[in-house]
């Protein structure tokens, strides 16, 4: 019966509130509606916005400036982490230039002692018997110490391959221990 009494309370709860909202006339529910948007902009204004705002930031930036893959980035902080990426990029930029720069500095050199070598044989070729054969086979040792195009590369995959094998039998030895 105790139950029944609250149920019954509740209706009449729920009957006096309807009764009142049928009582206001439409021009409360304006003005009550546009106290309502004033309030919830005031708290918002109130409130950090930026800090609320997502930035998508590509992966390799996050990667290249150091924040993790699955960290937030806020409009907040977006000025930074675009700081901080001009940085990088000037950095590297800086960086790749020097590294062209000396690779043609050292290929000038070489190409000019390679010249002079040539222009020096040339000159004193013709002079000796099968000078200009002895001219060929020099050019074509020189060539032979001259490193490949993908020289690197190969070797890597080498080492790497060694490495793998290294591993494979290091693993069947632990293996066969294991078993006697």
């Amino acid at each position: 019966m105790h139950v029944s009494a609250l149920q019954d309370t509740v209706r009449m709860m729920f009957d006096k509130i309807k009764s009142f909202i049928a009582s206001i006339p439409p021009l409360m529910w304006i003005v009550s509606i546009i106290i309502t948007f004033g309030i919830i902009t005031t708290v918002l204004n109130g409130c950090n916005l930026e800090s609320m705002v997502e930035v998508k930031v590509p992966p390799a930036v996050k990667t290249a400036i150091n924040i993790p893959p699955n960290d937030f980035v806020s409009l907040e902080d977006a000025d930074a982490a675009w700081t901080d990426w001009l940085a990088y990029v000037n950095s590297n930029t800086k960086k790749f230039e020097s590294a062209i720069h000396t690779a043609n500095e050292r290929y000038a050199v070489i190409k000019q002692i390679t010249d002079i070598g040539m222009a020096s044989l040339n000159t004193a070729a013709p002079g000796i018997p099968g000078g200009t054969v002895l001219l060929s086979v020099a050019s074509l040792l020189g060539g032979l110490f001259l490193k490949r195009p993908g020289e690197d590369a190969r070797v890597a995959s080498e080492k790497e391959a060694s490495y793998n094998k290294g591993m494979e039998v290091a693993i069947e030895l632990q293996n066969a221990v294991k078993t006697t």
